[in-house]
């Protein structure tokens, strides 16, 4: 994996009940929110890591709401990240989906 970047750049589209952004995707420390956020990695290496350590690359995944994460991208990561209303009917879906899945270890989870 190369440097990360140290900004996040792109554009954002706010909906009742979700928020999108799309472009270059940076580096965060961990961190959870009430959303349920969907990202797809569309160029470049993106890494996903839990509150156990546990640091996975991935090209589309599932984070449901409350879940400790890390986003880690290298410099030419380019990504969308959904982010859905816990209350909303494709969040709800979203988490029926996940019911049966271990919760906050990245190693854990369904394919």
């Amino acid at each position: 994996m190369t440097t990360p970047t140290e900004t996040w750049r792109g554009s954002t589209m706010l909906r009742p009940g979700w928020l999108a952004f799309a472009g270059s995707v940076g580096t965060t420390d961990a961190h959870a929110h009430a959303a349920v956020q969907v990202p797809i990695v569309t160029a470049g290496h993106v890494e996903l890591s839990d509150a156990h350590g546990t640091r996975r690359p991935f090209r589309t995944a599932v984070i449901p709401t409350r879940t400790p994460h890390a986003v880690h991208g290298d410099a030419d990561a380019i990504a969308t990240m959904l982010y859905l209303d816990s209350d909303s009917a494709p969040a709800r879906r979203l988490a029926d989906e996940l019911s049966g899945a271990p919760r906050g270890r990245l190693d854990r989870r369904r394919p």
